[in-house]
C-alpha cells in the first residue's frame, strides 16, 4: 500500500475565518501542511492562522480575499507560487447560505450567494490551474 502524506504540502484553503474552512484548514494544520489561508474578515483570519500555527503547521500564509473578486483569487495564487512556488491542493471552501424560505429571499441575496458559491469556485480552479 502506498501511503501519501499531507506534510509539507502547499495547500490553499479559502473561507478559512470560521466553520468548515477553519476546521479544515486546523487539520491540515495537524498533519503538517504549509497553509496559504484566506477570507474576507481579515481579524478572524488572523486568528485562525496563529492557531495553526499552534497546531503544527510549519508555515502559514494570510492572503485576504473576497472570493467574488477574480483578481483577487488570482493574487492569492500569485503570492503562494511567490513563497513555494507550486501550488499542491487547492480547497474551493468559501461560501455562504442563505436562510430564508425562497419566497423571502431576495435578488441581491440570491446573486451573492451565486457570485460567492459558483463564481469563488470558479475562479479558485482557474487560479489553482
Amino acid at each position: 500500500m502506498i501511503e501519501h502524506s499531507i506534510r509539507d504540502k502547499v495547500v490553499v484553503v479559502t473561507g478559512t475565518s470560521s466553520g468548515n474552512g477553519k476546521a479544515m484548514a486546523l487539520l491540515l494544520a495537524e498533519k503538517g501542511a504549509r497553509l496559504v489561508l484566506t477570507a474576507r474578515r481579515t481579524g478572524l483570519l488572523e486568528a485562525t492562522a496563529r492557531e495553526a500555527e499552534d497546531r503544527g503547521a510549519p508555515e502559514v500564509l494570510v492572503v485576504p480575499c473576497d472570493v467574488t473578486k477574480r483578481e483577487q483569487v488570482e493574487a492569492v495564487a500569485e503570492a503562494t507560487l511567490a513563497r513555494w512556488g507550486r501550488i499542491d491542493a487547492w480547497v474551493n471552501n468559501a461560501g455562504v447560505i442563505g436562510w430564508s424560505l425562497f419566497e423571502d429571499t431576495t435578488e441581491e441575496e440570491f446573486r451573492r450567494m451565486l457570485e460567492v458559491n459558483l463564481m469563488g469556485a470558479v475562479y479558485g480552479t482557474w487560479a489553482a490551474l
